[in-house]
C-alpha cells in the first residue's frame, strides 16, 4: 500500500498527473460513465490493469456546511491523492472518492459520469404524470440539516469520542454477559442496552457508572402492584437512568461523609450541584424509541407511492415512517412500536424514550425526590450505535421545545442541548417484539440484577438476591424511596418530614413539578398531545 500524501489543493486535483490509459478500452469507460459498473470496482480494475497501488484514506470532512454525521474518504492511486468523497455512510463516501479518482484518471469532466442516487430512480411516485426533474447526483449530499439548536457551541461528538464511548460500552456488556448472567437465562436477555458514563476532568477517561438493558414495558400484571416494588418500564434507557439515580445516592453518601464526591455546596447553600469538571454521557446501541426514530433512512428502499413533496421532505430530514407531522408525544405499545399519546385511552401506557429524554433535558435525570437536595443534573451528550439521523435526534431531544419556553421555568432549570453523535460503525439491531429479561448495574455493585418482564420484579435466578424476603427490584420506586429516607436526615429537607407516602413527598418537589407542568402544557399548546401519567394509586405506598 502507498504512503498517504498531503491533501492536495483544487488546482492540484485539476492538474493531477493522469497515468496512461493503455489497456483501458472504450467499453470500460462507457460502463463507468453510465454507472453500469460500480465506481469502486472500476477503480480497482483500473489499478490492477495499470499496476498501481490503491488505498482509501479516511479524512475529516472538508465540504460546505456542518460535518456532523459525515464520512469522508480520498482514493490514493500510486502517490497521488484525489478529491475527497463525502456522504452519510462509509460505503457511499468511498464510492464517491472512487468516482472522483476515476474522473481525473480518465480525463472525464466532473459530473459527466451518471453516478446518480438510485433512490430517485426506483421510488414510485404518486403523481406519475408530473414531469420528472433531472436526477440529483449523490455529490450534492449531505442534505442540509435543520438549523442547529441555539446556544449549542458544538453540535456533535467527535468520531473518536463516540467510538471511545462505544468501545467502553461494548467492553462493559461483554463482561456482564460473560461473568454475571446465568447460563439458563443468557439467551433470554434483551439485546438493547444503554450505558451512562462519567468523565471527570480532561485528563481522565470515561468511567461506566450505570448500565441498563431491556426493550419494552413489563406485563400488565406489574401495573397492578401498588407497593412500588415492580418496574413498569423496562426499556434500556429507563433502566440505565434508574441505575444512575442509585449512583447519585451513593455520591451523596460520600459528600455527607466528607469523602471525594462529584457534588459540591452551592453559594446559596441550599442545594448541592455537580462539580464543574463532571460530565455524564449516555450511549445506547439503538435509536431512542419514539420521535427520534420515526424517519425514513435516506438510502433505504421505501414501499408505497411517494409524492414529490414526500421526496423533498426526505431530503430535508423531516419525513416520518407514517408521513405524519413531526414531534408528537408517543407511548409504547409493545416491541418497538409507538402510538401518539393523543390517540390512546386510559393510562396503561408508558411514554416513549424520545419523550422521556426530552423531559430529562428540562427537569434533569435526577428525578423528583433528589431535586429536593440537588440542582438539576443533565446529560452532556447522547451517542447512538445505530439508526442515527442528526436532524431527527436533535428535534426529538430538544428542538420540539421553543427557546422562549425557558423563561417560564423555575430558577435552576433550563433546556439542555445534548451533544449528539454516533459510532463510526453503525449496525441496525433486530429488536424482539416481546420484552426480554432486563439487567441493571451501578458502579460499586458486586452483582447484577435481572428483572423478569412478566412481573417487573427480580428474577429468582438473578445474581443479586436482595436483602429481604420480597423480590422487588432494587430500581423500583419503593427501593429508591427507601434510599431517599436514608439520605433525608443528612440533606436537611424539613418540608417532607411529616410526609408518609411516595405521592406526598413528590408533591413537595415544587420546583421540579412546576418545570414538568410547564413542559406538559407547552407540548399540549403545540398540538403534540398529552403526557400520559401512571395511575395515581401506584404512588400511594409508604
Amino acid at each position: 500500500m502507498c504512503t498517504p500524501v498531503a491533501i492536495c489543493t483544487e488546482d492540484t486535483y485539476a492538474n493531477a498527473k493522469r497515468p496512461a490509459v493503455g489497456g483501458i478500452n472504450a467499453e470500460f469507460i462507457a460502463k463507468f460513465k453510465s454507472n453500469e459498473k460500480n465506481a469502486v470496482a472500476c477503480l480497482h480494475e483500473y489499478c490492477q490493469k495499470m499496476r498501481f497501488t490503491l488505498a482509501y484514506v479516511t479524512e475529516s470532512f472538508q465540504g460546505e456546511g456542518s460535518s456532523f454525521g459525515m464520512f469522508a474518504f480520498s482514493a490514493v492511486v500510486g502517490e497521488q491523492r484525489y478529491r475527497q468523497g463525502s456522504a452519510l455512510n462509509k460505503k457511499e463516501a468511498k464510492r464517491l472518492a472512487a468516482v472522483h479518482a476515476m474522473e481525473s484518471l480518465l480525463g472525464i469532466q466532473q459530473g459527466e459520469a451518471l453516478y446518480h442516487d438510485k433512490i430517485y430512480q426506483e421510488l414510485p411516485l404518486a403523481n406519475a404524470e408530473l414531469p420528472r426533474a433531472a436526477p440529483r447526483v449523490v455529490a450534492s449530499y449531505p442534505v442540509a440539516p435543520r438549523p442547529p439548536p441555539p446556544l449549542l457551541d458544538k453540535q456533535y461528538v467527535e468520531e473518536s469520542e463516540c467510538d471511545e464511548l462505544g468501545k467502553m460500552a461494548d467492553t462493559a456488556m461483554f463482561e456482564l454477559g460473560n461473568y454475571s448472567i446465568p447460563e439458563d437465562l443468557s439467551t433470554l436477555m434483551s439485546p438493547v442496552y444503554a450505558i451512562i458514563l462519567m468523565k471527570r476532568g480532561s485528563s481522565r477517561g470515561p468511567e461506566v457508572v450505570a448500565i441498563g438493558t431491556g426493550n419494552g414495558p413489563s406485563s400488565p400484571a406489574a401495573m397492578t402492584t401498588t407497593n412500588g416494588s415492580a418496574l413498569i418500564d423496562l426499556s434500556a434507557i429507563v433502566i440505565a437512568r434508574r441505575s444512575f439515580i442509585r449512583f447519585l445516592y451513593d455520591e451523596l453518601d460520600k459528600f455527607y461523609d466528607n469523602k471525594n464526591s462529584i457534588f459540591e455546596r452551592t453559594s446559596e447553600g441550599k442545594l448541592l450541584s455537580l462539580k464543574e469538571d463532571v460530565l455524564f454521557h449516555l450511549f445506547t446501541n439503538v435509536c431512542p424509541q419514539g420521535d427520534a426514530d420515526r424517519f425514513i433512512p435516506l438510502h433505504s428502499a421505501v414501499d408505497g407511492p411517494l409524492s414529490r413533496d414526500d421526496i423533498d421532505l426526505m431530503d430535508s430530514g423531516e419525513m416520518h415512517a407514517d408521513f405524519s407531522v413531526g414531534g408528537p408525544l408517543t407511548v409504547k405499545i409493545g416491541g418497538n412500536q409507538v402510538r401518539e399519546s393523543r390517540r390512546v385511552v386510559g393510562n396503561d401506557y408508558r411514554m416513549s424514550d424520545s419523550d422521556k429524554l426530552l423531559l430529562w433535558n428540562i427537569v434533569g435525570v435526577q428525578g423528583a425526590l433528589l431535586s429536593l437536595v440537588l440542582q438539576p443534573v443533565y446529560l452532556h451528550s447522547v451517542t447512538l450505535g445505530s439508526r442515527y439521523d442528526h436532524g431527527h435526534l436533535a428535534r426529538a431531544l430538544c428542538c420540539r421545545v421553543d427557546t422562549d419556553f425557558v423563561n417560564r421555568l423555575p430558577a435552576g432549570y433550563n433546556l439542555s442541548y445534548n451533544i449528539l453523535g454516533r459510532r463510526s460503525e453503525c449496525c441496525d439491531l433486530d429488536i424482539p417484539c416481546s420484552s426480554r429479561f432486563s439487567i441493571n448495574w451501578t458502579m460499586g455493585d458486586v452483582e447484577t440484577e435481572i428483572v423478569d418482564p412478566e412481573t417487573g420484579r427480580r428474577h429468582q435466578l438473578s445474581p443479586y438476591c436482595g436483602t429481604g424476603d420480597t423480590p422487588g427490584s432494587r430500581l423500583s420506586a419503593a427501593a429508591l424511596f427507601c434510599r431517599f429516607w436514608e439520605v433525608l436526615p443528612r440533606g436537611g429537607v424539613p418540608s417532607v418530614v411529616q410526609c408518609r407516602t411516595y405521592r406526598e413527598v413528590k408533591a413537595q418537589c415544587t420546583a421540579y413539578n412546576k418545570a414538568k407542568e410547564e413542559f406538559e402544557e407547552h407540548m399540549r399548546s403545540k398540538g403534540y398531545g398529552p403526557w400520559i401519567h401512571k395511575p395515581k394509586n401506584l404512588n400511594e405506598f409508604q
